[in-house]
Parts: C-alpha cells; sequence; structure tokens
C-alpha cells in the first residue's frame, strides 16, 4: 500500500529491507512503544553508488533489543548485511534476528574480530516503508534535509496510520488496532 511519499511494504517484503540496510538512526519517540531503524536502502540491489530510498522496520509493541556493540566504531552507519529473519513466536512476541556489522578496533586503527553480529528484537509485529522517491547523495549518503527530501517522518507516520486503517474511518476496528499501536 502507498500514501503518497512512502509505500507500506508487505510483511515478507518488510524483512527484505534488512539487506544492505544503512541504518542511520534508531528512534524510540515515533511509534508509542515501537522502535525505529530509519535508514536508507539501494534502490537498485547492491549498487554501491546508486539511487537510495529512505526506509523504515517499525517494530511494534517492543518488547526487548539485544545488541552487542561494545567497542563498536560506526562512523558511517550500521550496515544489515541480509534479511531480517523471523525466528518464531514466544509468548506472543515475534522474535526477529538481523545480521549487521559491527566492527571493532584494537587502538592501532586494525580490526580486532570479525565484524559480522546480529540485532535480535521481541515485538509483537514488524511494518516496513520505503521512500517512492530515490536520490544520489555521494559516498556518505545523505544528510538529514537531503532524507526528509525523499520522505519526512510525518510521511512514514502518515502511510503507516492509514495501512492500519486502509478504510479512513476515525475509529479502526480491533484488527486494524492491533496492527499499529498508535
Amino acid at each position: 500500500m502507498s500514501s503518497g511519499k512512502v509505500k507500506v511494504l508487505t510483511p515478507a517484503d518488510a524483512l527484505g529491507l534488512g539487506r544492505d540496510l544503512k541504518i542511520v538512526a534508531i528512534r524510540w519517540d515515533l511509534v508509542p512503544w515501537g522502535l525505529v531503524l530509519d535508514g536508507d536502502v539501494p534502490s537498485e540491489g547492491e549498487v554501491t553508488d546508486g539511487p537510495i530510498r529512505r526506509a523504515w522496520m517499525t517494530f511494534t509493541g517492543l518488547s526487548e533489543i539485544t545488541w552487542s556493540l561494545n567497542g563498536a566504531r560506526l562512523p558511517n552507519g550500521i550496515f544489515g548485511t541480509n534479511a531480517l529473519v523471523l525466528l518464531g513466536c514466544f509468548d506472543g512476541f515475534y522474535k526477529y534476528e538481523l545480521p549487521v556489522l559491527a566492527p571493532t578496533f584494537f587502538g592501532t586503527d586494525k580490526l580486532s574480530n570479525n565484524p559480522h553480529d546480529r540485532i535480535i528484537i521481541l515485538s509483537k509485529g514488524l511494518i516496513g516503508a520505503t521512500s517512492m522517491a530515490t536520490g544520489r547523495f555521494g559516498a556518505f549518503g545523505p544528510d538529514r534535509r537531503q532524507r526528509n527530501s525523499l520522505a519526512s517522518e510525518e510521511d512514514f507516520l502518515q502511510a503507516i496510520g492509514d495501512s492500519a486503517n486502509p478504510s479512513g474511518d476515525e475509529s479502526p476496528n480491533d484488527e486494524e488496532k492491533s496492527r499499529y499501536p498508535g
């Protein structure tokens, strides 16, 4: 489903956002009881200098997150290396795993171990969304103003809200309420 500047993805497509995702912001303040991984994804596969889309991976009804970044130096963002994996459902919460690169370094700027790690998230659900617009922003990616030109936080929140209430009614039914706690 798309709403103006943002397309809300199917659950299966949302899992694929983790592949080549550059996480540039971790937000707790946008969705009640939720976590938003705000990032950039290539719009043409793994093209390093190709156009990107702004993307959100929104974990609703967040229970817990495990993210070991001890000693990691991540000056240009945190990179997802593969699709998000749904590991199962436990006591009403879905367990997700996102493979990431989280390199740690010695004081001499030499890599000290394998940079591959993972993020584990327990939540009630996942909503993925991407900007409809794409852009090219150079080696370090877009700044905040450029990212907002692809789609703003308000654009994402509107699209996610609309997907939870597709009929446009002011009062969504119980099934729709459970999809988006906000």
